[in-house]
């Protein structure tokens, strides 16, 4: 995998993680808020029962079933009502095929709570109420379709945006990336071309004060030095074949004279003086150049002391 679309795909990730926690957060809260504003309604409406109960106690009319039902604006979908007095007897039901409430919760705790919230196997949440002006209670619970289908609609357009703005992150990120990469692409490309042969060349430097202008700084810094290596070898092998050419030549005349001549012991003497002077010059450059050799030898050895 290359440096492009791993950096595509990590940026890709981390944008997928943001969406998704955005998405999730969005989506909880909306449900939370949903949950409570739907018990509201419900609270609100079991208070409107009761009202409309009390007033017919207090105008000494009967609170009737058929009373109630006439009086009672239904705001909630598929409701259900159960109302109980103190001794626990039915007051009111509605629908009539309602026998006992959905819930069992103790009076006590009705009493000290006020207020308990329940959803039933069938998704219906409610709320059962303590009045304490007429000493009843009341459970009061329905099924929330428009909220549940706006809360159904929003979890798909939750998923519709994460996966569109994850391609679209997606492509982008890649886009991006090849921009981001394109100096290093091209500063590889103009690194392939130095060879041996041309090092004198030199990578474009950018005015930027970017990684990318610190690359190639350090990059020609270092063709630089090696030109200068490769310059000093080279004089120095010029140099030493000229300082081993001079003995070398003189010795071979000396030889050559020596064997075209004939000449008393004292002359071949001197000839064979000379040549020793010749050849002790010969090993202490030769032995100069292996100095040499040792040291650059000991330059690449890890363990030579820095």
């Amino acid at each position: 995998m290359n440096l492009k679309l791993r950096f595509a795909l990590l940026f890709t990730f981390f944008v997928a993680v943001i969406l998704f926690i955005s998405c999730i957060t969005i989506y909880v809260s909306f449900s939370s808020t949903r949950e409570e504003d739907y018990y509201a309604r419900v609270s609100k409406e079991g208070e409107e029962v009761h009202n409309i109960f009390l007033n017919a106690k207090e105008n000494k009319q009967a609170a009737t079933h058929k009373f109630i039902k006439e009086t009672h604006d239904k705001a909630l979908f598929s409701e259900r009502i159960f109302m109980l007095d103190s001794a626990n007897n039915t007051v009111f039901q509605y629908p009539d095929s309602i026998k006992s409430p959905p819930v069992v919760v103790s009076n006590e705790k009705l009493r000290s709570g006020g207020e308990y919230r329940f959803t039933d196997d069938k998704g219906y949440q409610g709320i059962a109420m303590f009045m304490p002006q007429t000493n009843s209670y009341i459970f009061i619970w329905g099924y929330d379709r428009s909220g549940l289908l706006k809360l159904k609609n929003l979890k798909l357009i939750l998923i519709f945006v994460f996966f569109g703005a994850l391609l679209l992150s997606a492509f982008v990120s890649f886009l991006f990336v090849r921009e981001a990469v394109r100096p290093l692409k091209d500063l590889a490309l103009q690194m392939q071309k130095t060879t041996v042969q041309n090092l004198t060349e030199r990578v474009d430097e950018t005015q930027a004060k970017d990684e990318i202008s610190e690359i190639a700084k350090n990059f020609n810094a270092m063709l630089e030095r090696l030109s200068k290596a490769f310059e000093f070898q080279k004089n120095f092998v010029y140099h030493a074949s000229h300082e081993l050419r001079t003995p070398l030549a003189t010795m071979l005349s000396l030889t050559e004279s020596a064997l075209n001549k004939t000449m008393p012991e004292i002359e071949y003497k001197k000839i064979l003086l000379s040549l020793k002077e010749e050849q002790q010059e010969l090993i202490e450059l030769t032995n100069s150049l292996l100095l040499i050799s040792q040291f650059e030898h000991m330059g690449f050895v890890e363990e030579w002391p820095r």
